[in-house]
């Protein structure tokens, strides 16, 4: 499909997401341009609070290519005001250092305790059901104590808020509230000729637990004929439960200028609405 298309900014760890988004029926998709990720080498938190902040602070740009039967129409979009950023899900280990002292006197050596980790998807889905592709995005941050042996039993699952402290400076250190950590988005595409997104609603996930190994997934749900529910569906191996995050739009088709839109959030048994 797009064998013909040069990319730009593109390489091994960057993904392209396709939808329609002039709703005109033909495949489109967006790439970003920059890929975040945070380092392995990373015991402190410090580079993954760094990296939440250069999401926050850095210009946002991706490209839209626009499918028009023969080719595709490449153009650049700015997400920095809406936050729309691709970090790629990673994970380091937090290790318990031992003093020289102890090394040298009883042989005490360092200890594994937890590795944290960042869950992050975008799913293109149209939950208003307009006829073009919106944007979902969801952002987990949590640590897991993995087993010696490999085996994912058991394996301890906890959360990390979203109050994050990076490095600036030798020994000086700055605290910030991350607006992108522990959170789900839904952005609305409000231009015709897509590109333009605007958010319509959002959800903490801070008090949720969430594995590394969730799999998320673009969900609907079929009042009769038409769509009444669009969001994501969560099924966590680990922690061994499935959930929805849904917007209600039952009421689009009846009244397109006076619907009522929710978020609802079924998670373990209860239930949230936005």
């Amino acid at each position: 499909m797009v064998s013909d298309v040069v990319l730009s900014n593109f390489g091994s760890k960057t993904p392209l997401f396709l939808g329609d988004f002039n709703g005109d029926g033909l495949t489109d998709f967006i790439t970003p341009q920059t890929v975040y990720e945070i380092p392995e080498d990373d015991n402190s938190g410090l580079k993954l609070a760094d990296t939440y902040y250069r999401m926050e602070t850095e210009t946002l740009l991706w490209w839209k290519y626009t499918g028009n039967g023969v080719s595709f129409e490449k153009n650049q979009e700015d997400y920095t005001q809406q936050k729309i950023a691709y970090l790629k899900p990673s994970q380091n280990n937090y290790i318990k250092r031992t003093t020289f002292w102890q090394k040298f006197w009883n042989g005490k050596p360092d200890e594994y305790a937890y590795t944290r980790y960042s869950t992050h998807n975008i799913v293109i889905t149209d939950f208003n059901n307009d006829g073009r592709s919106d944007i979902i995005t969801f952002n987990k941050l949590g640590k897991a104590k993995y087993n010696a042996n490999g085996s994912l039993a058991g394996v301890s699952i906890d959360n990390l808020g979203s109050n994050l402290t990076r490095m600036t400076a030798p020994l000086v250190y700055e605290s910030f509230n991350s607006v992108i950590a522990n959170r789900i988005n839904f952005y609305e595409n409000k231009n015709l000729n897509g590109g333009t997104f605007q958010q319509l609603s959002t959800l903490s996930l801070e008090n949720n637990k969430i594995s590394p190994l969730s799999l998320i997934l673009s969900t609907k749900n079929f009042d009769y004929l038409n769509t009444s529910q669009s969001g994501v569906y969560i099924y966590d191996p680990l922690l061994g439960f499935s959930s929805d995050i849904v917007i209600d739009n039952s009421n689009f088709l009846k009244n397109k200028f006076r619907r009522l839109i929710m978020v609802r959030m079924f998670y373990k048994g209860w239930n949230t609405e936005t």
